[in-house]
């Protein structure tokens, strides 16, 4: 190169098509064509610069140009890819950029950034300290994206948050101290009395600025922000959709992912900000965690039966809590002492696309993660529109809103359901109010996005583990950018195959319904009465029932109560004997010694001990009952032990209870199992622990079937002898090839006739009638279709209603500087 004063390398190179190393000084360009093609093949496999630089080093040595593998080769295309993709990124967010700021002259969005001028404009990049992590200042440098006055504070652009605000407002109380310092401060403190005033009065007019902007939150909006229309056009594109069948105006997924992890380093890698990236601020997240502590502190609010929560019962929410881990926040899944960063959490649309993600930092799961990401879509959204939540937790979710007052200003906005996945870890109770397949409001949407989005960015784990604090950022964002772009294009064929997938399924439930011999009324007031039972009673009927306890006898003179006293005696009697049998099996299995290891010798020991304790226990608790008994209760009790029958159908009715708990445990293991093969990311140990597990659990849960089907042949045999009491029904056989997909429509979900009440006369059709089961699952299939139908219909007007203001903007843009009209070129709109 001939170089000069008025010019620098780098223009020079980037002129013919190079791109340097080295702002000032650099020893080696490369082509922007190799660079583009190393971008684009490191958002398909894991980044690994190192070998890119090798297959270079190699390459030259074959080509006769004998190089010296010292390292600095890879160092230098190292800096040269990473700026360079941080070029194009700005770039591309410019152009997008200026694309919305034409977008918003059309819709008249007030809250689009203003990007009308060149955007050149110097700001400071902030940067992380080593010990608090907050940002700090740094030295000037020449920002090329487009600034945003409503944003820009002391100098410094970021997205305008409520954690940052309250930052901002303490920088700025500073700023005012500084300005106006106090009568006996030094005189070299003190500033002119005119220039303090002007700095006050500007810091006052942010201040109010910003907080009027916070207390209107997204009540100014009259359509989703720009950011969200260009992240998802189906959702967002349009007007708000008519819907009639749902009241959700856009459904959501949430999830975290704790194999996205950062271990700690002694380094620290240099500031490199994706712009326009998809990361909430720390400052949020640190500001929700701050009010939910304050929130949680204070005396929990009286639950209402009026949200979703409010109809299940706590015991029933518990029990959900304790099949989930992810539910429980003290539970550790990263440790803090070999990890910086533990995880991400996501916040996706109904079509897979990314709208926000937290990068986590806590050992556990906690709720401010999900709920600082609700915020920020809040305040993005129009204060009309209401949002569909899916998460595994969802009822944990809604029932801390209910109960600690989190989210006031977006709580009833909210309608919270699990996902279809993992349905079958909560409670039937609870599946019936927020399965999305049982309630409305959700059409045909499962509320997976989340997982397939973790499977396509599953090949980053490896090299992200070991990557920079920005560095690990910075990949993530170019990856959903990424992932958008392709499957922008892909979303029309989404609606079609939704679409067709709906009307067919609709049309056979249909079909089911209409051959099924019972009307779509009687189904739907099956189902309804099916659902009441279920809940908890409203405040004025659980009152009648508190009133009619009082005047009931004591409970050593209740019949029911020495029922309950009689079954439960029968219940620990029975599992007597199934604790002793174990414990034998596991001698047997101890005789074994010279073929186990010390390891397993050492666990079988354990396990004998811990049944033996149960069992003591469960003898302990027999003679409390037996004790308790009047003696009718005991009469009653000899009675059913003389009775084959009684003692069937109670052993029965406990072992289906214990039966289903285990296929709930069997499903979790399974799950685990098959994502360690699909991902491949755990070691060997753990594959052969997670699959003894599950080997384990099946073979107990075969023996439990069987052994249930032997009490079921027994009632049948004592039945045909005479037997049975009058009008009791024969419970049902469980089938144990079928009973491990655990399906959220199985039988095993439901209490079973012959196991409950005896009386056919109080007994409802829904449990009873099996054309009215098959009527109830079709009635409720055909009404998800339905939703999702409507649903589809309203996103492909709001695709057609985004390409139309794109292509107006893009032709606005393109034609600017021409003077040639909008209807000078033809349209594609059509």
């Amino acid at each position: 190169l001939d170089l000069c004063e008025c010019t620098s390398p780098a223009e020079r190179l980037l002129a013919r098509g190079y791109f340097p190393c080295a702002p000032k000084c650099p020893s080696i360009a490369f082509s922007t064509s190799l660079l583009d093609f190393i971008c684009i093949h490191c958002l398909h496999v894991a980044p690994n610069v190192t070998a890119w630089a090798d297959t270079i080093e190699a390459f030259w040595a074959r080509k006769g140009d004998v190089v010296q593998p010292t390292g600095k080769l890879r160092k230098r295309l190292g800096r040269a890819l990473k700026w360079y993709q941080a070029l194009d990124n700005r770039a591309e967010q410019y152009v997008s950029n200026r694309v919305m700021s034409l977008q918003s002259g059309y819709d008249g969005n007030e809250r689009v950034e203003d990007t009308s001028g060149d955007g050149e404009r110097p700001a400071k990049r902030p940067r992380l300290s080593k010990d608090s992590g907050d940002c700090v200042g740094s030295a000037d440098v020449a920002s090329p994206e487009p600034t945003n006055a409503r944003t820009e504070v002391r100098g410094h652009e970021s997205s305008l948050t409520w954690g940052s605000y309250l930052s901002v407002t303490r920088a700025q109380a500073e700023d005012d101290k500084e300005a106006n310092p106090p009568a006996d401060a030094p005189p070299d403190t003190k500033q002119a009395e005119g220039n303090g005033m002007v700095r006050t009065i500007t810091n006052f007019k942010r201040r109010t600025a910003t907080l009027k902007f916070f207390i209107q939150g997204s009540e100014g909006l009259s359509r989703p922000s720009a950011r969200l229309r260009r992240c998802c056009p189906l959702c967002f594109g349009g007007d708000p959709p008519s819907l009639e069948q749902s009241l959700a105006h856009v459904i959501v997924c949430l999830d975290a992912n704790f194999a996205q992890k950062r271990r700690r380093s002694a380094q620290t890698d240099s500031d490199l900000t994706f712009v326009g990236g998809r990361f909430l601020d720390q400052r949020d997240l640190d500001a929700m965690a701050s009010e939910i502590a304050a929130k949680r502190k204070q005396a929990p609010a009286k639950r209402t039966k009026l949200g979703a929560a409010g109809q299940v019962g706590d015991d029933v929410l518990d029990a959900c809590e304790q099949s989930f881990i992810a539910a429980q926040e003290s539970v550790t899944k990263a440790s803090k002492n070999y990890y910086a960063d533990t995880g991400l959490m996501a916040l996706l649309c109904r079509h897979d696309r990314v709208l926000w993600i937290a990068n986590m930092n806590t050992p556990g799961e906690r709720q401010h993660f999900a709920l600082a990401l609700l915020r920020k879509l809040g305040t993005e959204l129009p204060a009309t529109w209401r949002i569909g939540v899916l998460y595994d937790i969802g009822c944990q979710v809604a029932r801390s809103l209910e109960k600690w007052g989190l989210l006031e200003e977006l709580a009833d906005r909210l309608i919270f359901g699990v996902s279809v996945f993992h349905a079958y870890g909560h409670q039937w109770s609870c599946q019936i109010v927020f399965h999305p397949r049982k309630r409305s409001d959700f059409g045909l949407s499962d509320g997976e996005g989340c997982e397939r989005f973790w499977s396509a960015i599953r090949h980053l784990i490896a090299c992200l583990r070991v990557s920079g604090y920005y560095r690990r950022l910075f990949v993530l964002d170019r990856q959903i950018e990424f992932m958008s772009a392709v499957g922008l294009w892909k979303l029309g064929s989404w609606l079609k195959r939704r679409y067709l997938d709906a009307l067919r399924r609709r049309s056979e439930a249909r079909e089911l319904i209409r051959h099924g011999g019972v009307s779509e009324d009687e189904l739907s007031q099956q189902w309804e009465a099916q659902v009441k039972s279920h809940l908890v009673k409203p405040a004025r009927e659980s009152m009648i029932i508190v009133l009619a306890a009082l005047l009931m006898p004591l409970p050593g003179q209740s019949k029911k109560a020495g029922d309950k006293a009689i079954e439960e005696i029968l219940l620990a009697m029975g599992s007597v004997d199934d604790l002793n049998s174990q414990m034998r099996e596991d001698r047997q299995e101890l005789r074994k010694a010279h073929g186990l290891t010390s390891t397993q010798t050492a666990e079988i020991t354990r396990r004998i001990e811990v049944t033996r304790a149960e069992r003591d226990a469960t003898k302990s608790r027999i003679a409390a009952l037996n004790a308790s008994l009047g003696t009718e209760a005991c009469r009653r009790l000899e009675n059913m032990k003389g009775s084959a029958y009684l003692c069937a159908r109670v052993n029965a009715r406990a072992l289906r209870a214990t039966i289903r708990q285990g296929i709930v445990m069997h499903k979790f293991e399974h799950r685990k199992l098959e994502r360690a093969y699909r991902h491949q990311v755990l070691q060997a140990k753990d594959h052969s622990q997670t699959k003894d597990l599950v080997h384990r659990r099946e073979k107990t849960l075969t023996g439990q079937i069987a052994k249930f089907n032997a009490l079921v042949d027994q009632m049948t045999i004592l039945a045909r002898q005479g037997k049975k009491p009058p009008r009791a029904r024969l419970p049902r056989r469980l089938d144990a090839k079928k009973i491990f997909t655990l399906d959220v429509d199985d039988a095993i979900w439901q209490e079973d006739p012959g196991l409950g009440p005896q009386d056919e006369a109080t007994l409802p059709r829904w449990q009873t009638d099996d054309a009215v089961k098959r009527g109830i699952l079709a009635l409720l299939e055909y009404r998800r279709c339905t939703e999702e139908v409507e649903r589809v219909e309203a996103e492909a007007k709001a695709l057609g209603h985004w390409w139309q203001e794109e292509e107006k903007a893009l032709f606005a843009l393109c034609n600017s500087d021409t003077g040639k009209s909008r209807d000078s070129v033809p349209t594609v709109s059509g």
